[in-house]
């Protein structure tokens, strides 16, 4: 019985053609849940746009055994004809799988976009809870009239008892203009001690350096890391002085190197976390570092 983890980037230019992408795990797996890593959308001619529809998120499908299918959508577009460049977008799934029998150890689960202000509810729920971490599992924000210029784009999954609360949103400067927002949840509830994996959490990271999580103070004696997952479960991102812009790109989640999360020693090493956004304009306008950050759980996996 063990928790294993698989992480994929898909191009866009990948989702046209195939929208379902498998997430091979070799053996049966039960339960399953994945977790929005980052995601990157930009329009293709180096010039910002005004922004009528964005959204990185994905739906499970059903598959063979051990095989996990996602289709995926990774969009951004105005009211103009323009659409997210296929070969610069990009779209970062990390998905969970338990091998073995689940009873009384571990629950995970994913569910589907919802509106902002609304939980999302587990399936299932251990008798005894001995930790748990919420998901965020994917983002879509439409303005309902029109296309627009951004101030701030948000979206986060927390902990409410044994549901996750999403909240979300897409607003341009003095709220003229507020997006429809809806976000997938996701919920890992641990109901053992030692169960093979340990968890953390980031919060308000905006760092173009790798960020270290510290592993060695959880690990049970004798036990070493094997692997890792991240996702996240906020992120925020906004152009300072409370001004709205043209998007060329928004980037979310770890940026650095490949944007995978790996193990060194007893450390689980973050790529550069961060939220990005802007506008090649000129000058261009690029978010304001003090209020634009993301939030992340990251999971150690031990024997």
């Amino acid at each position: 019985m063990t928790l294993k983890a698989i992480w994929k980037r898909t191009m866009l230019s990948t989702l046209n053609s195939n929208s379902t992408i498998n997430f091979d795990f070799g053996e049966p797996v039960t339960p399953i849940m994945f977790g929005l890593t980052g995601f990157s959308l930009s329009f293709p001619d180096s010039k910002g746009h005004n922004v009528a529809w964005m959204q990185a998120s994905a739906t499970l499908g059903t598959g063979a055994s051990g095989i996990v299918p996602l289709a995926m959508t990774a969009k951004m577009y105005d009211n103009g004809g323009n659409q997210a460049d296929p070969d610069s977008t990009y779209i970062d799934y990390t998905v969970l799988g338990w091998t073995g029998s689940s009873a009384g150890i571990i629950s995970m689960g994913t569910g589907s976009l919802q509106n902002s202000g609304t939980n999302y509810s587990p399936s299932s729920v251990p008798t005894t809870i001995v930790t748990s971490v919420p998901a965020l599992g994917g983002f879509q924000a439409n303005y309902p009239s029109d296309d627009n210029q951004v101030m701030t784009v948000s979206g986060s999954a927390s902990l409410s008892g044994t549901e996750v609360a999403l909240s979300g949103q897409m607003v341009d400067n003095d709220r003229k203009h507020v997006a429809d927002a809806q976000l997938i949840g996701g919920e890992l509830l641990v109901g053992v001690k030692n169960p093979g994996f340990a968890i953390k959490t980031i919060s308000n990271q905006q760092s173009s350096s790798n960020v270290t999580v510290e592993f060695a103070d959880v690990l049970p004696s004798g036990s070493r890391l094997l692997g890792c997952a991240s996702f996240l479960t906020a992120f925020s991102v906004s152009y300072p002085d409370g001004d709205a812009h043209d998007v060329n790109t928004i980037r979310i989640g770890p940026q650095s190197s490949t944007g995978q999360a790996y193990v060194s020693g007893t450390k689980v090493i973050i790529p550069g976390p961060r939220a990005t956004m802007w506008d090649c304009g000129h000058p261009s306008h690029e978010q304001d570092d003090s209020i634009s950050n993301v939030s992340m759980a990251v999971i150690g996996i031990y024997a």
